[in-house]
């Protein structure tokens, strides 16, 4: 059996269909890491577009392997930023383009205001 030093908190996990793939979704701010299961290297790295933080209580993939879905549950104080809950979608066969997100309507400080 090998062990898996992640180095971080990881609140979220999913196989690719295949298994050879592993997403690994961060309670810290930072990234989803991509892991190579044969080689247990990071292979890829998924931000949003804008590099803002991500903190992911959940993902899937789609059955195909393409696409990944994330919901990132990242808070900021009220009084500094309003930031809502979202949804991203990234494209997995090219190693993590952001395809798009999801504003959940969830606000902190200013429910309803849409962020442009």
């Amino acid at each position: 059996m090998n062990t898996i030093h992640a180095g971080r908190k990881i609140d979220s996990l999913v196989f690719t269909p295949d298994g050879q793939y592993l997403a690994e979704g961060p309670d810290t701010r930072e990234d989803i890491q991509i892991r190579d299961m044969r080689t247990l290297e990071i292979i890829a790295s998924l931000k949003d577009e804008v590099g803002s933080p991500l903190m992911v209580s959940s993902m899937d993939i789609t059955p195909n392997g393409r696409y990944l879905v994330a919901h990132n549950e990242v808070s900021v104080a009220p009084e500094k930023l309003t930031i809502p809950h979202r949804i991203h979608v990234w494209d997995l066969q090219s190693r993590g383009k952001p395809v798009f997100q999801i504003g959940t309507g969830e606000f902190f400080g200013a429910p309803g205001k849409i962020l442009q």
